[in-house]
């Protein structure tokens, strides 16, 4: 954890990932629980620091099917995706957005959304809904199973 602080030791780090992963047990787990969480805070550690868009795309922002915005992204884009000027769109009361992201072959693993007022406060009400499915039918207790895209 201490090597993702600087740039210098990035190959360190990505050494290091690598080992904790090769050593990872049958169950899931490092070792002792010590050990299970060390490694998981440092896995956790190195996909923040190394966090970035996989393919390039565009995000685009609708609210009652009409597009509010529209921003696209480069493969390898680390910084927050903001789309500026929807506030003018929105009306007070409640008012729900919803997020289309168009991506050549893969989805993004982890996405979030959120909005900030500048000026007068009004309701904005962010919507994202995740589906998945198991990537087998039948899994044998304490099993580990992988989620498949759906």
């Amino acid at each position: 954890m201490a090597w993702l602080k600087s740039p210098a030791f990035a190959v360190q780090a990505n050494q290091a990932v690598k080992w904790i992963v090769a050593h990872r047990q049958g169950g899931g787990g490092f070792g002792s629980t010590q050990a299970t969480i060390l490694a998981l805070k440092a896995l956790v550690e190195h996909a923040k620091a190394n966090r970035r868009t996989a393919n390039a795309g565009t995000l685009t922002v609708e609210r009652a099917g009409h597009t509010l915005g529209q921003h696209s992204f480069s493969a390898g884009m680390r910084e927050t995706i903001a789309i500026d000027g929807m506030e003018a769109a929105l009306t007070a009361g409640d008012n729900r957005l919803d997020d289309q992201s168009q991506r050549r072959q893969t989805r993004c693993p982890t996405c979030s959304t959120s909005a900030t007022a500048r000026s007068s406060p009004r309701a904005v009400s962010v919507s994202r809904a995740l589906v998945t499915k198991l990537a087998s039918a039948k899994v044998k207790a304490g099993e580990t199973v992988a989620l498949a895209p759906s």
